[in-house]
């Protein structure tokens, strides 16, 4: 059985909740900036070390540090390291046949944090939280991670750490 994909837009959720509501009419472009704009400070939020927790009881998001899982040959040098893609594939654009390694020992990933009874959704191992990616008008929560993440190098210290 295949990934079934669920998405629902705002367009979704405004004729759902608001086009049948005589009482508190909305515009739909109303609807849709309020949206963007509260999905816009709290991505802020979350980037900036905080959790939303979704309440009923159905856990939080967060970000995380993770260690990456490295393996040691005999010699005591890593195995696998993990690779750079994007600056290894600028220097395959200027002529340069070489790999660039990661040199920090963690990466960051955003998180769905279900455990320890956060979250009561039964079978929820076949529930997942996908963060957005970049699209042709704005930065997705991935890229806006990255960004927050390069232009501070002490972001790091903010997030749950897990080790593996």
């Amino acid at each position: 059985m295949g990934k079934l994909n669920y998405n629902r837009t705002a367009k979704h959720l405004y004729e759902e909740h608001y086009i049948n509501n005589v009482e508190s009419p909305l515009n739909y472009t109303v609807f849709r900036l309020i949206m963007e704009r509260f999905y816009g400070i709290l991505t802020e939020k979350i980037i900036q070390g905080g959790v939303y927790k979704m309440g009923h009881r159905l856990g939080d998001i967060r970000i995380r540090k993770i260690d990456y899982k490295l393996r040691f040959n005999k010699d005591g040098k890593v195995k696998n390291p993990p690779i750079d893609w994007k600056a290894t594939n600028e220097l395959k654009a200027k002529g340069v046949n070489k790999w660039v390694f990661y040199e920090s020992d963690y990466y960051l990933r955003w998180s769905w944090c279900k455990r320890h009874g956060k979250c009561t959704v039964p079978n929820q191992s076949a529930y997942s939280f996908t963060p957005t990616s970049d699209s042709k008008y704005q930065l997705g929560n991935k890229r806006r991670l990255a960004k927050a993440n390069q232009a501070n190098s002490l972001l790091h210290l903010n997030y749950e750490h897990i080790k593996k």
